[in-house]
C-alpha cells in the first residue's frame, strides 16, 4: 500500500513522515502490542494476535508492510472481539430487546420497567432509532455491535489510518464494549459516518449527526459545535431530523414517559464509579447527589466556553467529544462503555494529528460551503 503526499507524489521512503521521523507501521504495531499487555488471563485470541504483531516488527525492518498490517490489525481486532464474546457487562441490549417486543405487541417502550435488566426494573431510555436499529437483529442484537466495530475497524483501515487503527482494534475498553451488551459501538459507528460524511458534505453529516441523537441522547454534545462550523443551515437540517425522528414517539408513547423512563433510568444507577463523583467520594467519603444535575450545567458551561474555538472539523471532534465527556462522566456514575462512542471519531484523526497522514490536511480547513 504505497503511500502517497497532498499532489500525489510519494511519501517518504519506508512511510517514515513528518512526526519526529516514525515509521506508523512500526508504531502501530508497538501500540497494539503494549494494549494487549494486561495483568489479566490472555485469552488464545490475544495471544495469537500478540505472535502475530512480534512477527510482524521483525518483518518491517525488511519490508514494507502497510497493507499487511491493516489487514492484520483488521482481522486481529475481531478475533480479539469474538475471544471475549461469550462476556456480558450490560443489560443494555436485553431491555433494548424487551422494548422492541413490547412495542411489537402495540404496548408502550417507554415507562415501564422491565425484568429482563440487571437488577430488574430498568426503563428503555434511548431514543427511537434504537428500536428499528436493532429490529433486524432482535434475537441477536450483540452481532449488530460486532458489525458496527467491524465497520468501524474496516474504515480506519481503508483509510490507512493505521496507528489510530492500533488503538481502536486492540483497547481493551473499546473489546470489551463491543461484545458486553452495550449499544455505544453503534453509536461511534453513527458518529463516525456522520463526520466522514461532513468533511465533504456538512449539511448531510448534519442530517447524520441529528439521526445520532435520536438513537442516544449524549451525540447532541457534538451539535453545537458543529452549527458553529458549518452554519444555520446545517443546524436546521440536524434540528429538524432529531424533531422528525423523535416526533412520532413522542407523539405515540408521550413525553411524560420518555422523560420517566430517562430519568429512572439514571436514578436506578446507585453504584459511585466512574465518575468526577467517584474521585470526591475517595477523597472526602460521600458523593453529593447534586453533581448528577450539576454535571448538565457543566456541559453547557464547556459548550459555551469552546464555542469561539470552533474553526475546523477537528476542533468540532475535539470540543464535542470534550462537552461529551464532562456531561457524561461529571456526576456520581458513568461508564467505560461510553469511550466506545467518541473512540472512532478520534482514532479516525489520531495519525494525523501525529503527522503521519500525508496530505490529510481538510479537517483543518472551514467547512465545504465556505471554500467557494
Amino acid at each position: 500500500m504505497e503511500r502517497r503526499g497532498e499532489n500525489g507524489e510519494p511519501a517518504a521512503p519506508g512511510g517514515r513522515l513528518a512526526f519526529l521521523g516514525l515509521d506508523p507501521v512500526r508504531l502501530s504495531l508497538v501500540v497494539a502490542g503494549l494494549l494487549l499487555l494486561q495483568p489479566t488471563k490472555p485469552t488464545a485470541a490475544a495471544l495469537a494476535v500478540g505472535i502475530a504483531i512480534v512477527a510482524a516488527l521483525i518483518a518491517s525492518t525488511r519490508w514494507d508492510l502497510s497493507g499487511v498490517v491493516a489487514t492484520g490489525l483488521l482481522v486481529g481486532g475481531l478475533l480479539l472481539r469474538l475471544g471475549v464474546v461469550d462476556r456480558i457487562g450490560s443489560d443494555v441490549l436485553a431491555v433494548t430487546a424487551s422494548a422492541i417486543e413490547h412495542a411489537l405487541g402495540g404496548g408502550n417502550p417507554y415507562g415501564i420497567g422491565y425484568a429482563s435488566s440487571n437488577p430488574p426494573g430498568a426503563p428503555f431510555p434511548y431514543g427511537p432509532l434504537v428500536l428499528a436499529w436493532y429490529l433486524p437483529v432482535l434475537d441477536t442484537p450483540r452481532v449488530l455491535e460486532l458489525l458496527a466495530a467491524a465497520f468501524v475497524a474496516a474504515f480506519l483501515a481503508l483509510q490507512g489510518r493505521l496507528v489510530g487503527l492500533a488503538v481502536y482494534a486492540t483497547a481493551p475498553v473499546l473489546v470489551a464494549t463491543t461484545v458486553d451488551g452495550s449499544n455505544d459501538t453503534s453509536l461511534g459507528l453513527i458518529l463516525l459516518v456522520a463526520f466522514a460524511v461532513a468533511s465533504r458534505r456538512p449539511i448531510l453529516g448534519a442530517v447524520i449527526l441529528g439521526a445520532a441523537g435520536a438513537f442516544k441522547l449524549s451525540a447532541v454534545a457534538w451539535a453545537p459545535a458543529f452549527v458553529v462550523w458549518a452554519g444555520w443551515q446545517a443546524g436546521a437540517a440536524l434540528a429538524t431530523i432529531f424533531a422528525v425522528a423523535w416526533l412520532p414517539a413522542l407523539l405515540a408513547w408521550g413525553p411524560s414517559n420518555v422523560a420517566w423512563s430517562v430519568q429512572t433510568a439514571n436514578a436506578m444507577h446507585g453504584e459511585v464509579t466512574w465518575s468526577l463523583g467517584w474521585l470526591v467520594q475517595a477523597v472526602v467519603g460521600a458523593a453529593p447527589g447534586w453533581l448528577n444535575s450539576f454535571k448538565f450545567a457543566l456541559g453547557a458551561a464547556a459548550t459555551l466556553l469552546t464555542a469561539p474555538f470552533v474553526r475546523s472539523l477537528d476542533a468540532v471532534i475535539l470540543t464535542g467529544s470534550l462537552v461529551y465527556v464532562v456531561t457524561l462522566f461529571s456526576g456520581t456514575w458513568a461508564t467505560y462503555a461510553y469511550f466506545a462512542a467518541l473512540a472512532p471519531l478520534l482514532c479516525w484523526r489520531l495519525d494525523d494529528w501525529l503527522g503521519l497522514s500525508p496530505g490529510e490536511t481538510w479537517a483543518a480547513r472551514p467547512p465545504a460551503r465556505a471554500l467557494g
